[in-house]
């Protein structure tokens, strides 16, 4: 959009909200999976506009290595050792300064909207600046200001130190929302004045406001925002206004995956990160998870699931209290209830993995199964690969994790145990029960478990219809309310009768 726009962009992000009472920078707390910074970071970088970006010195890893790690050499960065005050912050990026119109604001501001700055960019003056009512104290999702354009003629009368003025039509209180457009010509021409303020004193951006006030006020406009941008400008600056914001773009982020053709169930409470993808006619529904990274397909169904950095693939089914994490779903299969699949796990095509199975580090082949109470951990399963119910691969010997290989259409009987490193070939056979401790070659049946025998008239020399751990005078008499006397001479009988 502003490729061609003779603008570039300011980011203030030498701020540190108390109010948020986290043990971290605020600017790096996730907001519906993205550091709230990038969330403003993300709109100059995916609308081409030259921006730099004002850090303190105590700052400089955490930020300029999140911001960095997902926009690679594109935003620069300057850094100052002690915060003066946001006016000094931004005057700091004078070098830096290569259009004629210089857009700046907070960091704080997660949902600033790129039509506003479209806004204030054909006002065509010298100073723009914006503010809103009642920023502090969003109760509802009533819009929180209203439309005015206070003409240069009309003076702005501020109070409390400067920050809060009214509306000189409305009489209304006002906050300065921290969004300004300056030409670089009033900002060369007066930079001087305001570095000549003493050293160590503090300069914000509405000591600037007021030099334009003074000296160009006939090209300087303070606009508020239209209801329809009610949001934009709300600055996540305490847990409150987090929290409205985070809802706020959850419903966004709903409503735009509704209008790509995605169906949430009428109950859905689904969170849904920012950057998550989902195709066509997938329909979510129940207390679903979805978190930034994942995406998925057209036609799935996922109710009351768990996805985090995961890919969906089309045509997939995730059944209830399913947890997916860091792995590929290819398409056409199944998982769950119940199910778990993790840590750069890959499940089909075409392949069912069922309840309280768990998947670790797997590739799971087209069409396998394992749909019944086992644990598959750093295996790969070629096509047509059936896990019986009870099965367990057991990969870690105490030291090290040991990979198992089961070739194509091999089949692994109920409540086996293979202990790895281990490789079951094509067509191999495993019979239940069994603990599989060396390589099955093809076309094979083990069978690893004690030969099973029977006692002839066994239930007949021991009556189990009777209490036997009582009725023998030469055993011994067993004691009441003691239970370890009656297993003692039962134990004797049954010995007895083998």
């Amino acid at each position: 959009m502003f490729p061609n726009f003779d603008i570039q962009a300011v980011i203030i992000a030498t701020g540190n909200t108390p109010k948020m009472a986290l043990n971290r920078h605020t600017l790096t707390k996730k907001l519906l999976g993205k550091e709230l910074i990038l969330h403003q970071a993300n709109i100059f970088f995916s609308n081409k506009i030259k921006t730099t970006i004002v850090i303190r010195h105590e700052d400089k890893d955490a930020l300029t290595t999140l911001i960095e790690n997902k926009y690679p050499n594109y935003f620069t960065f300057v850094i100052i050792k002690k915060n003066h005050g946001s006016g000094n912050a931004f005057l700091a990026t004078s070098k830096h300064w290569d259009s004629n119109n210089i857009f700046v604001s907070f960091a704080h501001m997660p949902l600033l909207d790129i039509k506003l700055l479209l806004h204030l960019y054909h006002s065509n003056k010298k100073i723009v600046h914006t503010f809103l009512e009642n920023a502090s104290s969003p109760n509802n999702s009533h819009p929180l200001f209203s439309y005015t354009d206070i003409l240069n003629d009309q003076k702005l009368t501020y109070l409390d130190d400067k920050i809060k003025c009214k509306n000189p039509i409305n009489n209304k209180s006002l906050m300065d929302s921290g969004v300004y457009i300056f030409k670089k010509e009033f900002l060369n021409k007066h930079e001087k004045t305001l570095s000549e303020k003493p050293f160590n004193s503090t300069c914000n951006m509405s000591d600037i406001i007021n030099l334009a006030l003074q000296k160009e006020a006939k090209q300087t406009i303070a606009i508020t925002s239209p209801s329809n941008d009610a949001h934009c400008l709300l600055p996540a600056d305490c847990v409150n206004n987090f929290d409205y914001i985070e809802k706020f773009l959850q419903h966004k982020v709903i409503e735009n995956l509704k209008a790509s053709g995605v169906i949430f169930e009428r109950n859905s409470i689904s969170t849904i990160d920012v950057d998550v993808e989902i195709g066509k006619h997938t329909t979510i529904a129940g207390n679903t998870t979805i978190t930034a990274g994942t995406k998925i397909g057209k036609n799935c169904s996922i109710k009351d699931a768990i996805i985090e950095n995961s890919t969906i693939e089309d045509n997939v089914t995730i059944k209830p209290h399913s947890v997916i994490y860091n792995s590929i779903i290819k398409k056409n299969s199944i998982v769950g209830p119940f199910a778990h699949v993790h840590s750069k796990s890959e499940i089909g095509p075409n392949a069912q993995i069922g309840n309280f199975v768990e998947v670790k580090n797997s590739i799971i082949g087209n069409s396998s199964k394992a749909k019944h109470l086992a644990y598959i951990g750093d295996t790969t399963a070629e096509s047509n690969v059936n896990f019986g119910a009870g099965n367990v691969v057991c990969n870690f010997d105490g030291k090290k994790k040991h990979k198992t290989i089961i070739k194509k259409n091999a089949f692994i009987g109920s409540n086996s145990t293979l202990i790895a490193p281990i490789k079951i070939e094509e067509n191999a056979f495993i019979a239940a029960g069994s603990t599989i401790t060396q390589d099955v070659p093809a076309n094979s049946l083990a069978i690893a478990r004690k030969k099973q025998e029977n006692k002839a008239d066994y239930t007949k020399k021991v009556n189990l219809n009777k209490k036997t751990n009582c009725s023998s005078k030469k055993e011994g008499k067993a004691k009441k309310n003691d239970n370890d006397a009656y297993f003692i001479p039962a134990q004797k009988t049954f010995d007895k009768a083998l």
